[in-house]
């Protein structure tokens, strides 16, 4: 993990399960994620509106056991008093979701999620 980042909270987090690219957030529009949803759907995991730069995540894995999807997120905050770039920004990760009905989410080594329906 970069020096100047230090893992968050991460209670605030927001879910979107995007089965077509007209349902996307507009922060995730993109050509990557947009080919994908061709495909099959996405999970869109995002922190929100963010007043600058150094807010992220780092997707440390996934799983799919029966119908089931553990996904494991690291997630930063800008350390205090550390410069950084002044725009909002809304940083998210996207997972394929495969067969998957549920989700848990695992975020800094605690589980935040057991269990949500896609």
């Amino acid at each position: 993990m970069n020096q100047d980042l230090v893992r968050s909270e991460a209670k605030d987090l927001e879910y979107y399960y995007v089965k077509a690219p007209d349902e996307l957030p507009f922060f995730a529009a993109n050509p990557e994620v947009i080919s994908l949803l061709h495909h099959e759907p996405l999970l869109i995991i995002s922190r929100g509106e963010k007043p600058g730069g150094g807010y992220g995540f780092e997707l440390i894995g996934t799983e799919i056991r029966s119908d089931h999807l553990m996904i494991e997120l690291i997630s930063s905050d800008p350390k205090p008093g550390s410069v950084n770039i002044l725009m909002l920004t809304y940083p998210f990760v996207y997972v394929r979701t495969y067969q998957a009905k549920t989700f848990s989410l695992i975020v800094n080594g605690e589980l935040l999620l057991k269990e949500r329906r896609l």
